[in-house]
C-alpha cells in the first residue's frame, strides 16, 4: 500500500504484503481487485497455491487478512468483481473453468456457488454494459 504525498506530488510505501514465500516457489501473484465500495481486496496466487486472498480496507487504508479460499480450478489467470459486488468469477487456464463465488459483503469472505462453466484456457473476464 503506498500513501500519495500531496507536498511531494510522489507516492511513498505504507505496507508491503507477502503472498508468496520463499519455500513456495512454484507460485505467483495473478491479479488483485477491490469492490466497488472499497471495503475489500482480492489478490489470486497461482501456481501451487490457487487461492483467493481476502483483505479489509481499513479506514487508514492499510489491509488485514481476512482470509483465503481456494479458487477451486488450476491456473487462476484472471478473476472479476461483479458490478454490485456480490460475485466473483474465476478463470481457470489450466483446468478450463470459470467457477463463480458468492461475496459476503458484512466479512469480504467467499462461498462456492456451484456454477461452473467449463470452457478451453479462459484467460480473461469482462462484464458486459
Amino acid at each position: 500500500m503506498f500513501k500519495y504525498d500531496k507536498q511531494n506530488k510522489s507516492y511513498e510505501p505504507e505496507q508491503e504484503i507477502t503472498l508468496v514465500t520463499q519455500n513456495n516457489v512454484n507460485m505467483g501473484g495473478a491479479d488483485i481487485h477491490i469492490l466497488p465500495d472499497g471495503k475489500f481486496l482480492y489478490a489470486s496466487v497461482r501456481g501451487e497455491t490457487n487461492k483467493i486472498f481476502i483483505y479489509k480496507i481499513l479506514k487508514d487504508g492499510k489491509l488485514r487478512l481476512q482470509g483465503s479460499e481456494s479458487t477451486m480450478g488450476i491456473g487462476p489467470r484472471n478473476f472479476t468483481l461483479h458490478p454490485d459486488g456480490k460475485f466473483l468469477l474465476v478463470a481457470h487456464q489450466r483446468s478450463n473453468s470459470i467457477i463463480v463465488f458468492g461475496i459476503n459483503s458484512k466479512t469480504g469472505l467467499l462461498k462456492n456457488t456451484g456454477h461452473q462453466i467449463n470452457l478451453p484456457s479462459p484467460v480473461s473476464l469482462q462484464w458486459g454494459r
